[in-house]
């Protein structure tokens, strides 16, 4: 793994609900990586060594520690940048899918059409009502 190379991208075809259960994994994904990068320390070039860790190891030893460090940091910031940009041309891949497919305009019909169920629902109710109403007058 190469710091400045990064990973050439897929196109696989998926539902829009397999997209929002894989943006939900993204952004897990993204949030715990940006909570490990929160706790430990932000800048790869820094370290801490202890004196017992100076005195009791050798130096080929300490120098391949502090690599591994540097390594995983490094690999962990660059595999957090990937997911952010995945997410990204997910959202934007969503966003022109619901607009060539009009699914904003299909959703407030749906939205409509259940305001106006639950009107007729009311009125039948009412109807109802009146019809006893009228029979225990008689």
């Amino acid at each position: 793994m190469k710091p400045f190379e990064f990973e050439n991208r897929l196109t696989i075809k998926v539902t829009p609900n397999q997209i929002h259960k894989i943006m939900d994994k993204i952004r897990e994904k993204i949030g715990e990586l940006k909570y490990k990068d929160s706790v430990e320390n932000d800048n790869l070039t820094t370290f801490t060594i202890k004196k017992l860790d100076v005195v009791n190891t050798d130096t080929n030893s300490l120098s391949s520690k502090l690599e591994n460090e540097f390594t995983q940091g490094y690999k962990e910031k660059k595999f957090l940048l990937e997911c952010q940009e995945d997410l990204l041309s997910i959202k934007e891949a969503l966003f022109r899918f619901n607009v060539t497919h009009n699914v904003s305009q299909k959703l407030s019909q749906i939205e409509i059409l259940k305001h106006k169920i639950r009107y007729y629902q009311n009125f039948k109710e009412c109807l109802v009502c009146e019809k006893n109403i009228k029979s225990a007058l008689d």
